[in-house]
């Protein structure tokens, strides 16, 4: 099996596009909005389904932001009532069950969510005890100050940076920005300002590395979607006439292609219109147009196919889930290299994995005392866990970032190989 998957890879990295297929978003996405239903499924033909209704949030809250749960099988939605200030995060399943709620009991309003390698949510709140605040909700619901301060005032979006795992924050006001904040927590660093008000929606692609910020919530700004490269605001991509902005954005992390939710005047009033975008272009492929619905975020439905979640001290279980491949064999490979600059592909993908000497050690097993269950097969509903114990090695292996890349094997495919996941940053 070791010299066999070598093979694998090493073909893979070679022959590009016609040896694997490529990984699509196969199960449609999830919108949140605040004005009429509050989250939605649209599916890649275009059928929309009311998960939750206007009123099904708690106060009738409107929605502002989401993540998908660590499991991979519900969404985590952020809520705020402007009426009486009731806000706080809820776990919503598929049919639009409400599992579970958290209140910020006075930290909010909570505004923006996002899910860290070990399986905690980042959570930015308005007002507090301590004024404007960045948090840290673990799965017990104990909550840790990460951050305070007035740099962290009118939070819109937070993202956990795929390259560091640092936390990024972007705040509207009369100086709109991007804030860094370190992963352990401690004084926001001010990165770049922004010349428009960020939206509700921050997301990040691995194949150059950059950040891109939606807009929102001025009548005369252009409706764009701003780019941030190594810290400093770049320029805007999707810019048309004037309106409440692209609120919504999602870039596919290994793939270059956007799916965009826009609000307002870009399509007609009261109009959200989802769509599908090659990098710095016009609108390729429209999915679906939602009257009466204001789109605050977009995800993949199903996005999570890889993550990470502490279990001890220098321990990590590593969750696969994808339904698509249920019963094939799967195979997890590291490296110390950052995935970008990518491979281009000859399908127009990107791959956002590149090999290195822990790649070829991984693979021959010289690392199997580390990393248990490297290789296995997805159970019937797709799933399979492994483990990274680096309890052994912590002194040297401390603050390294390493980059998970996992594929399914299946003979029927060329050269054996299914499909390739996004690649998972872990900082050991």
């Amino acid at each position: 099996m070791r010299t066999t998957a070598t093979i694998l890879i090493a073909a893979l990295l070679v022959a590009g596009a016609e040896c694997c297929r490529a990984q699509e978003y196969q199960d449609g996405w999830f919108l949140t909005g605040r004005v009429g239903p509050r989250l939605l499924h649209v599916d890649n033909a275009g059928s929309v389904t009311t998960i939750l209704g206007a009123n099904a949030l708690p106060s009738s809250a409107e929605a502002v932001s989401m993540t998908m749960n660590a499991d991979n099988d519900s969404v985590l939605v952020c809520y705020w009532a402007p009426a009486n200030g009731d806000t706080g995060l809820a776990v919503v399943d598929r049919i639009g069950t409400i599992r579970a709620t958290w209140n910020a009991n006075g930290r909010g309003p909570v505004w923006g969510v996002a899910l860290d390698q070990d399986g905690n949510y980042i959570v930015c709140v308005a007002t507090g005890p301590a004024g404007p605040a960045l948090l840290r909700l673990d799965p017990t619901s104990r909550v840790t100050t990460l951050a305070t301060g007035d740099l962290l005032r009118e939070p819109s979006a937070v993202l956990v940076d795929a390259t560091s795992g640092d936390y990024l924050v972007a705040l509207r006001g009369t100086s709109p920005r991007l804030v860094r904040v370190p992963r352990a927590g401690g004084t926001p660093v001010a990165l770049t300002s922004f010349p428009m008000q960020p939206g509700y929606q921050i997301s990040q692609g691995l194949t150059r590395g950059d950040v891109y910020v939606t807009t929102g919530g001025a009548s005369t700004q252009p409706a764009n979607v701003m780019i941030v490269r190594n810290g400093a605001y770049l320029g805007n991509i999707f810019g048309t006439s004037s309106g409440f902005g692209n609120t919504a954005v999602h870039v596919g992390r290994s793939s270059d292609r956007f799916v965009k939710g826009a609000f307002a005047s870009e399509r007609g009033g009261g109009i959200t219109w989802l769509s599908s975008h090659p990098f710095r272009s016009g609108i390729q492929r429209g999915i679906a147009s939602i009257a009466g619905f204001s789109t605050t975020h977009v995800i993949p439905d199903r996005s999570r196919t890889v993550s990470t979640a502490r279990s001890g001290p220098s321990q990590w279980a590593v969750a696969l889930h994808y339904p698509a491949d249920a019963r094939l064999s799967y195979l997890l490979a590291l490296s110390l290299l950052p995935p970008s600059p990518s491979q281009p592909l000859s399908d127009l993908r990107r791959l956002a994995f590149r090999p290195d000497s822990l790649t070829l050690a991984t693979l021959a097993g010289a690392f199997d005392s580390l990393i248990r269950q490297r290789t296995g097969v997805l159970d019937g509903s797709g799933r399979a866990a492994a483990t990274i114990d680096v309890r052994a090695i912590a002194q040297v292996a401390s603050g390294v970032t390493v980059w998970i890349q996992a594929i399914t094997l299946d003979p029927a495919a060329p050269l054996g190989i299914r499909t390739i996941f996004e690649p998972v940053p872990l900082v050991l």
